[in-house]
């Protein structure tokens, strides 16, 4: 198989299309390491993949301390990682709908959690990651952000908005930085995804199919994650359903 003998780390792994990934890549023969907070999310996600000896790590991206430790722990664990998929983001409160209070209304330590978890730790888990994939001149990093048609899209989740556009655009520096090492570094940024939160409180837009499966998504990740897309980097990839006319 494609994937098999290759080490990959998910974080967001604990559902919506960090599961998605994390099963296709598992599947493919990829062994996979789960990187999310739910505990329930992670096991059931392992257990998709089929992979009882998948590892899982529980870590919050938020502490600085704690993605150090991720580090050292996915090393002693699965050793050197050859594909690194940045899927976990915070996007507003997941018990209401998608836009929220404007950014002077907002409270401080939620631009800091969505800042946090979209843009710092992808850079950290990167940053910590590369040595090994530089030294053996290959490697892949994915990130998943969203695609906004314009600023206006922003308001009401400027916050979230600004943790996107920062992670497309570490996306096309980091891959040109890497280009000599033959690291790809690429980006899929989805309109409308029908995770968990967005079946909750967006049911009408799911049944006229104007969000996207989770599993398509993850077939795109996989291609760009493959040997097939080895040529193919710094890229951000919008990608809209077909019903979407946005």
């Amino acid at each position: 198989m494609e994937f098999e003998g290759k080490a990959a780390i998910v974080t967001g792994a604990s559902g919506g299309l960090g599961r998605a990934i994390a099963v296709a890549l598992g599947t493919a023969g990829a062994q996979v390491g789960l990187v999310a907070r739910s505990r329930e999310g992670r096991e059931e996600t392992r257990r998709l993949i089929g992979q009882p000896d998948a590892r899982v790590f529980c870590t919050d991206l938020r502490d600085e301390q704690a993605i150090a430790q991720l580090g050292a722990s996915v090393t002693a664990n699965l050793g050197p990682v050859d594909i690194l998929v940045n899927c976990a983001g915070v996007w507003h409160d997941e018990r209401t709908r998608f836009h929220g209070p404007r950014l002077l209304e907002t409270p401080v330590e939620r631009i800091s959690e969505v800042l946090e978890v979209g843009v710092r730790a992808p850079l950290w888990l990167a940053r910590m990651l590369l040595p090994g994939m530089v030294q053996r001149g290959a490697g892949k990093i994915l990130q998943i952000s969203a695609a906004f048609g314009a600023p206006r899209d922003g308001v009401g989740w400027v916050q979230y908005y600004v943790a996107n556009k920062a992670l497309d655009a570490f996306t096309e520096a980091l891959a040109v930085e890497l280009r000599e090492y033959k690291i790809q570094v690429n980006c899929i940024a989805p309109v409308f995804v029908a995770t968990d939160a967005v079946r909750r409180f967006y049911a009408s837009e799911i049944q006229s199919e104007q969000a996207l499966d989770p599993l398509d998504v993850a077939q795109l990740a996989l291609f760009l994650l493959s040997s097939r897309a080895d040529h193919i980097s710094g890229q951000v990839i919008a990608v809209r359903s077909k019903d979407d006319h946005g």
